[in-house]
Order: C-alpha cells, then sequence, then structure tokens
C-alpha cells in the first residue's frame, strides 16, 4: 500500500515542475540577477510564521536545533546553483540534473541513516544517473557535456545533503518544531547574505528597477515554491528518503513536455531548442529515469 509520503511527493513535484518553467521565463527576461532569486526564496522562509500560533509546537534539543538551523543555510546554497544553470542553460536540461540527487541520498542514507536497499533499488540509481547525463549532453560542432552539469552537481550534493539532515531531525524530533527551525537557519542565510553590501544592492536593484506585476510573479512563484518545499518536507518526515528522492525524479517528464509546448508557441519566453535530436535525446533520458522509479516502486517484479 502507498503510504502518504508518496502523494505529498507527487505535490511537491507538480508544484515545483510548473514553477520551473516560471523561473526560467522570470530568469531570462527580468530578473537576471541568480543571487537576487536566491535571496527571495530564503525571504520566503518568513512565512509559516504568520500561523505560528496555530502549529502544535515542542521543544527541541539544542544540538538538534543547530543542525536544523545548518540545514536552512544549505537548503539556501542548494537554491543558488539551480538559478546560475537557469541563466545560461535550457530548463528543459538543468532541471533532470537534480535527478542525480538521489545517488547522493542513497550514499548518505546508508552511512548515516542505517537505510539498507534491495539490489534493484541500486539498478534503479544507476539508470537513472545515465537518464541525468543524457539530459545533460549537447550535440553542437561536437559532443560536449552541458556546463550546467557542474553547477547543478554541486546542487544535488548539497539536496542531498539537506534531505538527509531533515529526515534525521524529523526522526527524532517533532516535525513541526524541526521544520521551523530550518526556516529559522533560511532566514538567517538571507540575512547574511542581505548584510554584504553588494548583494543587498544587487537585491533591491533587481526588485525595485522590474515592474510591478512582474514582481508579484516572481513573489507568487517562491510563495508557491514554498508549498512544494513544505510538502517534499512532509514527505521525507513519512518515509524513506531515499524512496522520496526518487519518486521526486518524476519531475523531469513534466518539464519536458511542458518546455517543448512552451518552447514551440513562445520561443522568446524561455528560449527552449526543439529539434527532432534534442527531443530524442531528452525523451529517451525519461524513459530511463521512469524505469528507475518503477524498479524502485515495484521491486518484487525485478
Amino acid at each position: 500500500m502507498i503510504g502518504l509520503w508518496f502523494y505529498y511527493t507527487l505535490i511537491a513535484m507538480s508544484l515545483i515542475g510548473s514553477l520551473t518553467l516560471v523561473d526560467k521565463m522570470l530568469v531570462n527576461n527580468f530578473i537576471r540577477d541568480p543571487i537576487a532569486f536566491t535571496m527571495l526564496v530564503a525571504l520566503s522562509a518568513l512565512m509559516p510564521f504568520v500561523g505560528l500560533v496555530y502549529l502544535p509546537l515542542k521543544p527541541i534539543a539544542i544540538s538538534t536545533a543547530l543542525l536544523c538551523i545548518a540545514a536552512g543555510f544549505i537548503h539556501t546554497s542548494y537554491v543558488y546553483p539551480y538559478y546560475r544553470s537557469l541563466v545560461f542553460e535550457e530548463v528543459s536540461r538543468v532541471v533532470p540534473l537534480w535527478q542525480l540527487t538521489p545517488i547522493f541520498v542513497l550514499i548518505f542514507a546508508r552511512v548515516f541513516l542505517g537505510e539498507i536497499l534491495s539490489a534493484p533499488d541500486y539498478v534503479a540509481f544507476i539508470l537513472i544517473v545515465i537518464g541525468a547525463l543524457l539530459f545533460s549532453i549537447k550535440r553542437e560542432q561536437k559532443f560536449s557535456l552541458s556546463s550546467a552539469l557542474y553547477l547543478m552537481l554541486i546542487s544535488s550534493i548539497l539536496v542531498a545533503i539537506f534531505t538527509v539532515l531533515a529526515k534525521y531531525a524529523f526522526t527524532i524530533e517533532d516535525v513541526f518544531s524541526a521544520f521551523l527551525y530550518i526556516q529559522i537557519g533560511i532566514i538567517l542565510s538571507f540575512v547574511s547574505l542581505f548584510a554584504k553590501k553588494d548583494f543587498r544592492q544587487r537585491f533591491l536593484h533587481t526588485f525595485i528597477s522590474i515592474p510591478r506585476f512582474i514582481c508579484s510573479v516572481a513573489v507568487l512563484d517562491v510563495a508557491v515554491g514554498y508549498l512544494s518545499f513544505a510538502s517534499y518536507s512532509l514527505a521525507i518526515s513519512m518515509g524513506s528518503v531515499s524512496l522520496v528522492s526518487v519518486v521526486y525524479a518524476l519531475q523531469p517528464v513534466y518539464v519536458l513536455i511542458a518546455a517543448t509546448i512552451v518552447g514551440i508557441k513562445y520561443k522568446s519566453l524561455i528560449q527552449e531548442r526543439v529539434t527532432r535530436w534534442t527531443f530524442t535525446q531528452k525523451l529517451l533520458a525519461v524513459v530511463l529515469i521512469f524505469i528507475g522509479i518503477y524498479i524502485v516502486n515495484f521491486p518484487e517484479l525485478f
């Protein structure tokens, strides 16, 4: 029987999959500074404090609180490489590279959480890695790997560390209380960035100079993204971090289809290259990732 963690993961995946297209549109046309976008995402961590009085909070150990705050800083750190990659790369190539995360989650979960996976699980992870790498291959005058691969590799490692730390905190402490301390860490990361004059000026200049409507779209974008982050956090609090991260890998399927449609009809918005070669390449990568996900969810069939 599929647990609630599966549905929370699907919600998170669906929301963030939609927002990646909006992210690309905003980065291409309005918010070209990735540090400004990263700081806006960090600022969205203030959202749960609005309903603080309604949350059933409990005190947690100081060591766990510090760990959660560190996880909050890591969350902000893994967002920046993503926005930096969107500046120069197609969204349908950037997003799938996040699917390298399950490999690092597997390693960290095995070492620090003691999670044991079966042989089919390892096969699934290998297929997902091959699929993610296939997304990054570009055929121009010669075959080459996208520069986004290296940025997203860093991001994937940070996402995996965040996921394992959050899972550990959610396991030993009250979920809502641990989640709140993670938000404190994210807010503190914003404060640390805002305290630097250069970053502060870039942040203020970006959101003062763009039209109010676009600014509203950006705020709504990160707000919905925050809901996705909250849903993902609930998922890893309920299920295996390894399995959650793999189910989350369905995201490229949605992004590929949506980016192709938008790229054909509205080329100026997201600048997506749509050719028979690129679509076939991306479709093959999606199939490999899907097979990997299927193996994880139905290992008894293999």
